[in-house]
């Protein structure tokens, strides 16, 4: 009997030690009461928020660019011979067309090849040779516009070409130290012109002569608004704002993720920003903040633009394909 009072005393003392462990404690809770975010746990971006943030590859995005549409009124397909840049001018009021005509395909042959056009505003041509190449003004490869003073400015391989732009008259040139120089823009009273090949950008002054401001890498389009200078890397794929005292490095925008091989840029009234993605197939308009893009319309290289501000008109060349189309810029 003694044996088993033992057994059962010893019993009752196990079960009362057992009785008194912990349970081991939940998993706290994530920051705010959330279950801790795993890679199996982690929330889907499609959940609902209290706001959804505007990225370029949302819808919601498009507003955030001003609102600005494009509507295509007109092509022009026949005539134009490697349309490379378009310059609706409003001092003279002439639209013109510089085109490379090459036979190589390689946009930088010094053949003597090329010609300026003039459009008429619904794309038909009013003249197509207003420019050729001559013995005395020799036209390689022209590229980017601008007018200066009465002078129309060319981008020609090596060479800034000016020339009476009323006329076509009084040609005369500039030989730059660049190898590829693609663009020209004014300010009013000086005149840029980007070196794609050379990573440069030229500054001429009527005044003060020649001179170079801090560029970006491969710059291609060029353009001058409210006393700022801007322009795209062809290489680098972004859009950066350019000091035009060539002090400061040029400042990108950070979008370069949204584009292959920029071509042309342009900017509207309201600091919308309008580029031309070469490679991309595509012209886009980059809000005044610099933060969204959104494409206006697709299609085959398209090169560098130009803008007629008053008309509301937005001119596009596609190089390769011997065409140029002509948009209605909407505000929506």
């Amino acid at each position: 009997m003694a044996a088993k009072q033992v057994f059962w005393v010893v019993l009752a003392i196990a079960i009362a030690i057992t009785g008194c462990k912990k349970k081991p404690a939940p998993t706290p809770p994530g920051p705010e009461g959330q279950a801790p975010t795993t890679p199996e746990s982690t929330p889907s971006q499609a959940e609902p928020t209290a706001v959804k943030p505007t990225t370029p590859e949302s819808p919601a995005a498009a507003p955030a660019v001003g609102g600005w549409s494009v509507e295509k009124i007109a092509t022009v397909e026949t005539g134009l011979v490697a349309p490379e840049s378009i310059l609706p001018d409003p001092t003279t009021g002439q639209i013109f067309v510089s085109n490379i005509d090459t036979q190589t395909q390689g946009y930088w042959e010094a053949d003597g090849r090329g010609f300026i056009s003039l459009l008429n505003p619904d794309g038909s041509i009013k003249t197509l040779r207003w420019l050729e190449s001559r013995p005395d003004a020799e036209l390689n490869a022209p590229k980017g516009m601008c007018v200066l003073n009465g002078k129309l400015y060319m981008a020609d391989i090596t060479t800034l070409k000016r020339c009476d732009a009323a006329t076509g008259q009084n040609p005369e040139h500039t030989k730059l130290s660049g190898r590829q120089l693609n663009d020209v823009a004014t300010d009013g009273s000086v005149v840029y012109v980007s070196d794609t090949a050379g990573n440069k950008l030229f500054k001429v002054s009527p005044s003060e002569g020649l001179s170079e401001v801090k560029s970006p890498p491969s710059p291609n389009g060029v353009t001058c608004w409210q006393g700022k200078v801007f322009a795209v890397s062809w290489g680098a794929h972004d859009i950066y704002e350019i000091d035009p005292t060539g002090q400061r490095d040029p400042v990108p925008f950070g979008l370069a993720e949204h584009f292959k091989t920029l071509d042309g840029i342009e900017v509207l009234d309201d600091g919308t920003f309008i580029v031309s993605d070469f490679e991309g197939g595509k012209v886009c308009a980059v809000s005044a903040d610099r933060k969204t893009v959104t494409t206006l319309a697709e299609l085959t290289t398209p090169a560098d633009i130009g803008v007629d501000r008053k008309a509301g008109l937005l001119f596009v060349p596609q190089l390769t394909v011997n065409k140029a189309v002509i948009y209605k810029l909407i505000k929506n």
